[in-house]
């Protein structure tokens, strides 16, 4: 969950003293409130003129990212970034879960999250908990589906050519900014399943997520 010695040490009398069905919680809040657990600053994508921004939970809230820009924070908690941020939380599942959610709720209820938000005029931030893999995925996705080959936002309705060089290439766009993003070979396998599918299915999907978690603030 991220305590570390230290952490444990500064809070060792409330921690001792908890009961196990708080316990949990109030350890996510002291990761949460620990400067130490403050992730690398957003990475601004310039290859897309800034319009997507990629992060790590605990980097957030982060200043330096404008009054543009919503928010699409993947997690696996609940995550309190108070109430002046616009956030779309999408709860993200462990493990093996995790990645078959990834591919059947997550990147479709995301997509139209950040289509939505892009259409609007705003930039968006994804992120997750370790900053590098469950929203790499979704970046990649979404610069496949709503920017052309020179990264320009491309609002389509038109069938545009989708392979896996042109996903290779989105990829690689993110790594030369952010080196540390390092997708798990089960997030890039998804990824490529949910953009190689026939968009019938893929919008199959985006309908049948309307009705899952979703909580906007």
């Amino acid at each position: 969950m991220g305590l570390v010695p230290e952490m444990f040490w500064s809070h060792k009398a409330v921690l001792l003293t908890t009961g196990q069905t708080e316990l949990e919680s109030l350890v996510a809040s002291i990761v949460a409130a620990s400067p130490t657990q403050k992730g690398a600053p957003p990475t601004i994508l310039s290859k897309v003129g800034s319009r997507l921004a990629i992060c790590q939970n605990s980097g957030l809230p982060c200043p330096s990212l404008g009054d543009d820009f919503v928010y699409l924070v993947l997690s696996e908690n609940d995550i309190d970034f108070g109430s002046h941020l616009q956030v779309e939380r999408i709860k993200t599942l462990p493990s093996k879960k995790g990645q078959t959610q990834l591919l059947s709720t997550v990147l479709p209820q995301a997509m139209t999250f950040v289509q939505s938000a892009l259409a609007k005029g705003c930039s968006v931030c994804v992120s997750c908990d370790t900053g590098k893999d469950v929203n790499v995925g979704v970046v990649a996705t979404a610069l496949q589906m709503f920017f052309d080959d020179n990264g320009h936002f491309a609002m389509t309705t038109g069938p545009r050519k989708v392979d896996k060089q042109s996903i290779r290439t989105r990829l690689e766009w993110i790594i030369s900014e952010r080196p540390q993003a390092n997708p798990s070979r089960s997030t890039l396998k998804r990824v490529n399943e949910f953009l190689l599918s026939p968009e019938a299915y893929r919008n199959a999907q985006s309908y049948g997520s309307e009705t899952s978690n979703r909580v906007v603030e």
